[in-house]
């Protein structure tokens, strides 16, 4: 499990291709027991990765991995993920969307307005997956029948703060 788990998300890096990170972010959000998704991919529209959660909301993600980190968020990619989480919202309606750009470092351009818009930096990206990489480095080293070990994930993962109101306090930044 644990060699699948970093072979999964082995492209959660800056080198990797726009279509291989964004494979690699639907992967690590499989991991965290979120229904992820590529809905661009998919059906054409939609954000680059979608992680629908068990909390009242969900991240509509588009991943700018390919940007350098002097470059920022210009205002056509905060565009796109308005664009993204306006198709979120007539798929899903009634839920909550969290709007997240992945790329190196959260600076917006002037001219873009990502208020309200959180970044997932690839720091924290890689950071991310090595606190689920240790979550299950735990899980696969406890013995016991499977409500217990059920129990025991709850409690790793509320611990490590990778439930969906941890990440987004604990791995998404606002933009400056």
């Amino acid at each position: 499990m644990l060699a699948d788990f970093a072979d999964a998300v082995s492209d959660l890096v800056s080198h990797a291709s726009p279509r291989r990170y964004e494979t690699a972010l639907a992967n690590l959000g499989a991991y965290l027991g979120f229904d992820a998704d590529r809905p661009e991919q998919i059906h054409g529209i939609g954000p680059d990765v979608l992680w629908r959660t068990d909390a009242s909301f969900d991240f509509v993600i588009e991943a700018k991995s390919e940007k350098q980190d002097e470059n920022p968020l210009y205002k056509k990619d905060h565009a796109q993920l308005l664009e993204a989480e306006h198709w979120f919202h007539g798929a899903y309606p009634g839920r909550e969307a969290i709007r997240v750009s992945a790329l190196p470092e959260p600076v917006a351009h002037q001219k873009a307005t990502p208020r309200g818009t959180l970044a997932l930096r690839l720091s924290d990206a890689t950071r991310l997956a090595g606190a689920v990489a240790e979550m299950l480095a735990e899980l696969v080293s406890t013995a016991g029948e499977l409500a217990a070990l059920r129990e025991r994930c709850e409690e790793l993962l509320t611990r490590a703060k990778l439930k969906p109101e941890g990440i987004k306090v604990s791995f998404l930044t606002p933009f400056t």
